[in-house]
């Protein structure tokens, strides 16, 4: 029976053969020239690897080694996790302010090598590509569309006026010719690519702004259930969110209550803010 840590090394390498976005992000080597499926299709297929990852692990919960066992357990968490993303489709409807697929696409640019001739020719191979990840995008939030389930409406105004602002005359990608010809890179090919990708862009905020906006959901929070979701993502352990809560929000008054008492000693006639205001003058 092949063992955990292979298993999870070759789950590694088919996640970013899946992934090219995400293997740049995190730091593997070797598809910096290429682009993330990002449609229904793309998140079934990782949602296959994950699934047939996990069948691989289940019996590795019973290994005599305890190393084992702890790497099995802790890799399961991952995949089930993500598996219910993909069953409860969270992909159809993956559009917010911070982190989703939009933001995944154009800030893997910023992680990319720039130093030679070679790293800039990967650059304007995704480039090119941009249009069609943000096609299977759009694909994806179409089908939450049409099952009703979108993302908040201020969401999406925050995207539309990102994915504006990377189309427009102030795009981060407008630097890359320049930059590039300084490091041997043909400028004209980049130019080319940076203008497919921007008119891509401007494509594709009409479509949110157009089709998207006008069904998207009012209101901002999300559910208790989804809530609870992200935080496990995120976090890698359940919460209960009630008993955390309140635990922050004691925290936040015996920070103040630390504040007041520290202020009151500097001068028992200022308020906190104005102590703050004397220190930073000072």
């Amino acid at each position: 029976m092949t063992n955990v840590f292979d298993i999870s090394d070759r789950l590694t390498d088919q996640w970013a053969d899946l992934s090219p976005i995400g293997a740049t992000t995190v730091g593997i080597a070797g598809r910096d020239h290429l682009i993330t499926d990002f449609s229904p299709d793309g998140h079934a297929a990782r949602a296959d690897l994950y699934r047939a990852t996990r069948g691989e692990l289940l019996p590795h919960r019973d290994d005599s080694d305890p190393d084992s066992v702890k790497s099995a357990k802790v890799l399961l968490g991952w995949l089930e996790s993500r598996i219910e993303d993909y069953e409860t489709e969270l992909w159809a409807r993956d559009l917010n302010h911070v982190y989703s697929p939009f933001q995944q696409m154009q800030d893997v640019f910023d992680v990319m090598p720039k130093a030679t001739a070679e790293d800039w020719a990967a650059i304007s191979g995704r480039l090119r590509g941009f249009g069609d990840m943000l096609e299977g995008y759009r694909r994806s939030l179409a089908v939450g569309m049409e099952g009703g389930d979108t993302s908040a409406t201020r969401q999406v105004e925050s995207v539309i006026e990102q994915v504006e602002h990377t189309a427009g005359e102030d795009s981060r990608f407008a630097v890359f010719p320049h930059q590039g010809a300084a490091a041997g890179a043909d400028a004209e090919e980049l130019q080319l690519a940076v203008d497919q990708a921007r008119s891509s862009l401007t494509a594709f905020a009409a479509w949110l702004r157009d089709e998207y906006l006008p069904v998207s959901t009012a209101e901002d929070g999300v559910g208790r259930d989804l809530y609870l979701r992200g935080a496990d993502r995120f976090l890698g352990m359940s919460i209960d969110p009630d008993e955390t809560y309140e635990w922050g929000w004691s925290e936040v008054h015996r920070l103040r209550a630390g504040m007041e008492a520290t202020a009151g000693e500097i001068d028992p006639h200022m308020s906190v803010d104005e102590v703050i205001e004397l220190a930073m003058g000072a």
